[in-house]
């Protein structure tokens, strides 16, 4: 990798050095978003602007598997396969994704503009099966949506958690969290009461 390629990289790098080995990952999140990818190169300027050896940085990217340490498409779907998504067929999804690009799973479709990959838990229970498409969220996706998927025109899912439904929490934030008496003012416990 040549300097000026490293240019945008070390500027950031600058900045995230006096924090050291805390800005690992800010700066790991920051080198592949610029680079798409993190090269051996751009880990060991990490590793040096930080002051982490670089086993200790590959050991992080290797760990989190959000980085990648080889070339990705420009866009990464990654399909969560958390049981929740495995069993509404997340399996079917990752597969179809890859038949419409006529890539397997982890590898870089023919025009760079996409990668496929399994991805642990994305925190989409609710919308599953779910995936990321670069960064953002699908839900509820089906094999039959591949093509707009990666045409990115797929439903982005929308959470009721702290909207306008909320039941189970609707009386928290009101009064005083730590009075027994003001909670039951507010109709806590009627639930319970109701059900007794």
């Amino acid at each position: 990798m040549t300097d000026s390629e490293l240019i945008l990289l070390r500027a950031l790098l600058a900045e995230l050095a006096p924090q050291g080995r805390p800005a690992l990952l800010p700066a790991l999140h920051a080198a592949q978003q610029i680079h798409g990818w993190i090269p051996e190169p751009v880990a060991a300027e990490v590793g040096r602007a930080l002051g982490v050896p670089l086993a200790d940085v590959f050991g992080v990217i290797d760990f989190y598997q959000m980085f990648s340490s080889q070339p990705v498409g420009r866009t990464v779907a990654r399909v969560c396969g958390a049981p929740v998504c495995a069993l509404a067929g997340a399996d079917a999804l990752a597969d179809a994704l890859c038949r419409h690009l006529q890539i397997e799973p982890g590898e870089v479709s023919s025009d760079g503009a996409f990668t496929v990959e399994h991805a642990p838990c994305l925190g989409l229970c609710d919308h599953a099966p779910a995936l990321l498409v670069g960064e953002t969220a699908v839900g509820h996706a089906d094999a039959e949506q591949a093509a707009a998927i990666c045409a990115l025109n797929a439903q982005q899912p929308k959470s009721l958690v702290g909207g306008d439904i909320r039941l189970l929490t609707s009386n928290c934030g009101q009064g005083h969290p730590t009075s027994l008496a003001d909670y039951q003012a507010h109709g806590g416990y009627a639930g319970l009461k109701k059900a007794l």
